[in-house]
This record gives structure tokens, C-alpha cells and sequence, in this order.
């Protein structure tokens, strides 16, 4: 290859290079996570569970989240995003469906890009009402790519770049430290305390006892009768009505 054939090679290299920039870009690993991570849930009550997120300072213009649940369990009846974070969430970014058990909650801003400043920001507030009892399992649906159906946080880079959990389709027994686990459970009630039967009416011979009082007062009535002033007047009367106006003696 000759001098000039060299040159025109370098040439169109440096013009290439030129035209086509090679971003090289390093960032923490961004994080979503949940807030209670765990508990035990009564059944009678909804409860809320925040999504939060941590840029760990880089600016970043989406993220979405995915969550997936077991819809027999509990069905989702709010999701409250945090707009002061992007300024827009597009609709169809955003999704609640309680036959499949999908949430998805979207933000995404180019200008300015978002960056969590200090402490985690809540990214959505939810609202859950739990459907029966057992186990619950609230899971980050994630492959590491910019797919739509899974969780990304995009950092401000060209081009745009996973940054969440590294951008890497990690095990899952990693990603479950920033899923969900809990218990739905019924409230404790204690149960009445049973009396003793330690009385007379209460007794195993209750019926026995009462009729044995009942004929001890009747009896005492019919003495208390016999000896007084009433059975008297009651002789006499008695008297009267036998002999009638046509038996009186001569």
C-alpha cells in the first residue's frame, strides 16, 4: 500500500470517528425497591406499599417500573405517581391489571433529567386490597434490557443506557432482595372465655334443682293458706254456698 493510499484510509477513519461518537459511560447501579419489604397483612384491610428509587446521583430521563402479584391474593386499587419527579408520564406507560397481576408505573423527562438527591425518592404510592390469606410475593419483572414490559431506570447518556441494578440480567435470588414478601392473615381474636358451672342455675342438675324449689314454695304457700285468716273467710263462704237459701236448719 503506498504513502497516499495510507493517508486516504487515516482520512476517512478520523472522519468516521468524527461522525460517529463512542459515548464511553460509568454509573452506579441505580435501585428501585420496595417500602415496607416485608410483614404480615391483615386480610380485612388495604395497606400501601411505596416504589422507591435511588439514581445514587446520575441523571436519568425514564424509568418504569413492572411489578408482578398473584391476583388471587391481592388486587391493586391505586397507584398514585409521584409527578414532581419526571414531567410526563405517558399513558400508555402506566397499567394496573388485576386478572394478569401487572403494574406498571412510567416516568420520563429529557429536560430536565432526573437525579435522586441524598435519600431514596417514592417513585408511586400503592394501594393494595388483599384478596384472600397466604403467602404474597410482590416481584420486579426485569431482564437487564429496554424492553417494554420491564423495569429500567434510563440514565441521560447517548445513547440512553440501563443503569438499574447494573444493567445486567442478574440471579434471581438477588433481584428478591428488592421484591416484596409478606403474609395476608386473618386478625387474631380471642376466644370468649367459658363460665364454670359452679352455681345452682348453671349446675348439670339445673332442672332437677328448680323443680325441687318450685314444689318447696308451693308447699309453703298451701301451709301459709291453711293457717291463716283468708282460708277462714274462704270456710265461710264455703258454708254459704253449700246449704243455699233453701237448706237453712229449722
Amino acid at each position: 500500500m503506498t504513502l497516499k493510499s495510507k493517508l486516504i484510509v487515516f482520512a476517512t477513519l478520523l472522519f468516521f470517528l468524527a461522525s460517529h461518537p463512542v459515548s464511553v459511560f460509568s454509573a452506579d447501579e441505580a435501585e428501585f425497591s420496595l417500602y415496607p419489604g416485608s410483614g404480615n397483612v391483615d386480610y380485612e384491610e388495604s395497606f400501601n406499599l411505596d416504589i422507591l428509587i435511588d439514581t445514587k446521583g446520575e441523571d436519568v430521563i425514564e424509568a418504569r417500573a413492572v411489578l408482578s402479584f398473584d391476583p388471587s391474593v391481592v388486587k391493586v386499587v391505586d397507584a398514585e405517581r409521584n409527578e414532581d419527579l419526571f414531567c410526563n408520564w405517558p399513558e400508555d406507560g402506566q397499567e394496573i391489571d388485576n386478572e394478569q397481576g401487572v403494574l406498571m408505573a412510567t416516568g420520563f423527562c429529557q429536560s430536565p433529567p432526573y437525579s435522586t438527591e441524598g435519600e431514596e425518592d417514592v417513585f408511586a404510592r400503592l394501594t393494595l386490597e388483599p384478596q384472600s390469606e397466604g403467602p404474597l410475593n410482590i416481584l420486579w419483572e426485569y431482564s437487564g434490557r429496554d424492553e417494554p414490559d420491564k423495569s429500567v431506570i434510563m440514565a441521560d447518556a447517548s445513547p440512553p443506557q440501563n443503569i438499574l441494578f447494573g444493567g445486567d440480567d442478574i440471579e434471581p435470588d438477588v433481584l428478591d432482595q428488592y421484591s416484596g414478601n409478606f403474609t395476608v392473615e386473618s386478625p387474631h381474636i380471642d376466644e370468649p372465655t367459658e363460665v364454670p358451672k359452679t352455681g345452682i342455675i348453671f349446675g348439670e342438675n339445673s332442672s332437677f334443682v328448680w323443680l325441687l324449689g318450685t314444689g318447696f314454695c308451693l308447699a309453703s304457700l298451701g301451709v301459709y293458706i291453711y293457717l291463716s285468716p283468708f282460708r277462714q273467710r274462704f270456710s265461710k263462704s264455703s258454708t254459704v254456698v253449700l246449704y243455699g237459701k233453701n237448706n237453712k236448719r229449722k
